[in-house]
């Protein structure tokens, strides 16, 4: 670290230059290595109620899709303009997928809270799945490989796991 006026190196304890008398500013990371755990630990519980919350309006989506493309469908076909036959397994299909992600991210979420050891490979491979969903998904899954996948990620996650 070196001063901002003169530009002398500074030692980590240092409150004022030795050479100008200016005062220090305090180091905005040193908090984050001071603390066990670091980066992992400090977001941890906040990405776990984020992989929560997401995936639980995932499973829901995919749940009112299937829903209702059925009663569409349903509707449709007793109308003049029948719909093709591979219309309905296709959006079953499309919303079971859905869902089905959004499973797995709750699970995530629980493990993440919990400090399972699964979990940050879940995560991982869930935030690189939604990397696509726009804006939302976007946003969780920058956040996740943040926090999951910074310096040391993996030795910070598995002490806390050990830990927890």
């Amino acid at each position: 670290m070196f001063c901002e006026a003169c530009g002398t190196e500074l030692q980590p304890a240092q409150r004022f230059c030795s050479t100008c008398g200016k005062p220090v500013a305090p180091d905005p990371f040193a908090a984050a290595r001071a603390t066990p755990g670091g980066r992992v630990r400090q977001h941890i519980h906040v990405l776990g109620i984020f992989w929560l919350v997401f995936s639980g309006l995932q499973v829901l989506a995919g749940l009112f899709l299937f829903a209702a493309a059925s009663a569409f469908l349903v509707a449709l076909q007793h109308g003049s303009h029948a719909a093709p036959l591979f219309v309905r397994p296709l959006i079953a299909t499309i919303a079971l997928l859905i869902s089905g992600k959004g499973v797995l991210g709750v699970a995530a979420g629980i493990g993440l809270l919990k400090r399972a050891a699964w979990a940050r490979a879940l995560a991982l491979f869930l935030a690189f799945l939604s990397l696509f969903e726009l804006p939302f998904g976007t946003a969780l899954a920058i956040y996740t490989i943040w926090v999951l996948l910074s310096p040391n990620a993996d030795q910070q996650y598995r002490a806390l796991a050990a830990s927890g």
